[in-house]
């Protein structure tokens, strides 16, 4: 599977462990295998309590969290998008396309 390439403004979504923070992509390096994601403004709209159903509204946060994502190819040549600094194989600090905010509360 082809991971997504970026362009600056894309909603994306950083996968920690089973948390997911939404954000946007600021930067793109040329060669499109490296992009800097910056966390966006994410505020909760239901009144849900600690459950797994969760909403939210996400906005640019102009001085939110930022980490780099750089290109990795798995074995079989799927592509996906893995934190600078992070070793393939380590679960987590992923990024993938679309808005996702969820805390997982059974941590």
């Amino acid at each position: 599977m082809e991971a997504t390439k970026f362009k600056i403004g894309d909603h994306c979504t950083y996968a920690l462990w089973t948390d997911r923070h939404a954000g946007y992509i600021v930067d793109v390096s040329k060669s499109g295998t490296k992009v800097t994601f910056q966390r966006g403004n994410a505020v909760r709209t239901d009144s849900n309590g600690m459950s797994e159903c969760q909403s939210y509204d996400v906005s640019p946060n102009p001085n939110g969290f930022t980490t780099e994502f750089s290109l990795r190819t798995r074995k079989n040549g799927d592509t996906f998008w893995k934190r600078v600094g992070t070793p393939s194989k380590e679960r987590g600090d992923v990024l993938f396309a679309g808005h996702r905010e969820y805390y997982d509360y059974s941590f």
